[in-house]
């Protein structure tokens, strides 16, 4: 009976960690998606910078590749954290959870800087605050907005309807207006 108990207890306890934790990571790695998809349609690589179009092919398969490990490393490392109980946890497990973090956030900033930075350069549009520091100050801070911009600009959402589950965020006959 007391295994029993032990054993539902700590289900439970996974259930709640895993629904809070995927929630959270789902919608913050949403807008990484969205960021892919507006990368592929760009002709940008991973890293937010122009390619020839041999080097785009793949963007938005990497981002995606790249969101879903980090997912997944996080989510193994919080169910290693709970199994081990969380007073008697190896200080490695929150370490590489931290490193993990901050890690893919640096990716995430610095490749939504580059890609903010080079549709600006493309679009000529010139930037209006923190001149030479716009960029990174909007991927920081406005992260979501940025993506949403760069997708609006990029896309015409009027006539065509936007796809989640493509490669850029695009209908499949919808034409490039880039």
């Amino acid at each position: 009976m007391f295994v029993y108990l032990m054993v539902c207890k700590f289900a439970h306890i996974l259930c709640i960690l895993f629904f809070l934790f995927f929630t959270l990571h789902t919608l913050m790695n949403i807008f990484i998606v969205a960021m892919g998809q507006v990368m592929q349609r760009l002709r940008f690589s991973w890293l937010g910078e122009p390619t020839p179009d041999a080097g785009s092919k793949n963007t938005f398969k990497v981002v995606l590749t790249l969101v879903l490990c980090y997912t997944f490393f996080t989510i193994f490392l919080e169910i290693a954290e709970a199994s081990t109980g969380y007073y008697n946890t190896p200080a490695w497990i929150p370490s590489l959870r931290f490193i993990a973090g901050v890690l893919f956030t640096i990716y995430s900033i610095y490749a939504l800087m580059k890609l903010r930075e080079n549709v600006r350069d493309k679009y000529s549009i010139p930037e209006q605050q923190c001149v030479g520091m716009e960029d990174l100050c909007c991927s920081m801070w406005c992260s979501c907005c940025v993506i949403g911009q760069i997708a609006r600009h990029t896309g015409e959402y009027e006539t065509y309807k936007g796809k989640f589950c493509s490669e850029n965020g695009l209908a499949p006959n919808t034409p490039s207006i880039v």
